[in-house]
């Protein structure tokens, strides 16, 4: 939860239109459960809204999903949890099937999966997306801040399941981002 909180301030303020906005609902959700209705209303809003190319409106739409498996981390109830988790991950799923290469869809079903324990049945999923990601975020930064793009690294090296080749690969992408930066 630290780590996400302290992204917060490193991201701009922007206009809740924008696909920046979106990310930072996210964020804000992830860190702070009491952030998740405000987030689903930019997101959902945004949605309804906004007119945007397909690749934006796809990764808007998984940061929707994303937030529902958010949603049954904070619910009461079991069976709450289970719809929820159900609901994103299905969603998370379908999208990462019509846009396999898309490193930010990667990106949120792997953060929404990489915590849940094995016996849940998704890690074949964090598997596959830790692998995917260790191929492309070198190449694909997304824009992100770069303490975010290090937290991101850390996830993957920790609790990726990276061979290691996927490990190399990944820590001279880390080390080589590093050396770039001012």
């Amino acid at each position: 939860m630290i780590f996400w909180s302290a992204l917060l301030c490193l991201l701009d303020d922007p206009s809740p239109r924008t696909p920046a906005a979106v990310r930072q609902a996210y964020l804000a959700a992830a860190a702070d459960a009491r952030a998740w209705p405000a987030a689903w209303r930019t997101v959902t809003t945004w949605l309804a809204t906004a007119p945007e190319t397909a690749t934006v409106r796809l990764r808007v739409e998984a940061y929707a999903a994303a937030l529902r498996v958010l949603r049954a981390r904070d619910a009461r109830a079991p069976w709450e949890k289970l719809h929820h988790l159900r609901a994103g991950m299905g969603q998370l799923d379908r999208l990462v099937a019509r846009a396999p290469d898309d490193t930010e869809v990667r990106l949120l079903r792997f953060l929404s999966v990489v915590y849940l324990p094995e016996f849940l049945g998704f890690g074949e999923r964090r598997r596959r997306d830790a692998a995917v990601l260790a191929r492309r975020l070198p190449a694909d930064s997304l824009d992100l801040p770069s303490e975010l793009a290090a937290g991101v690294y850390r996830l993957l090296l920790e609790r990726g399941d990276l061979s290691r080749e996927e490990r190399e690969r990944l820590l001279a992408a880390r080390t080589a981002g590093r050396e770039r930066r001012p």
